[in-house]
């Protein structure tokens, strides 16, 4: 029984082909930039060290890209929350708009608006 897994598993090894994934590298700067533009927002910041602090360090900020952009709705949402017991916990969502720039929006899922972070932090 051993040497037939061995021997499957050598089969395996030498006649399988790596999975190669085409990288769209333009995409994943735009996604990095993304990712380091709202997490270096003061509001996310101060998230960051409000979990740190309640939970002993345990807890921590994660950002999710949940829609890239279509023809519909050209933007991407991000949304920022933490892992508390096994779900995701949702505190900020983020519309970016990919124009000259990446423009920011705050987006209210309880009343369904989209605000400018100018407006939010008012």
């Amino acid at each position: 029984m051993k040497s037939c897994f061995i021997y499957i598993s050598l089969c395996l090894l030498f006649f399988l082909k790596p999975i190669k994934f085409e990288s769209n590298t333009n995409q994943d700067k735009i996604e990095t930039a993304i990712y380091q533009l709202i997490g270096n927002l003061p509001e996310v910041k101060s998230y960051g060290k409000k979990l740190d602090s309640i939970s002993d360090g345990k807890l921590k900020v994660l950002l999710i890209i949940t829609k890239k952009p279509d023809k519909e709705e050209p933007f991407y949402w991000v949304e920022v929350g933490n892992n508390f017991e096994g779900r995701f916990v949702v505190k900020y969502n983020f519309f970016i708009y990919k124009k000259k720039h990446l423009d920011v929006k705050f987006y209210n899922t309880l009343d369904e608006y989209i605000i400018s972070l100018k407006e939010w932090r008012l």
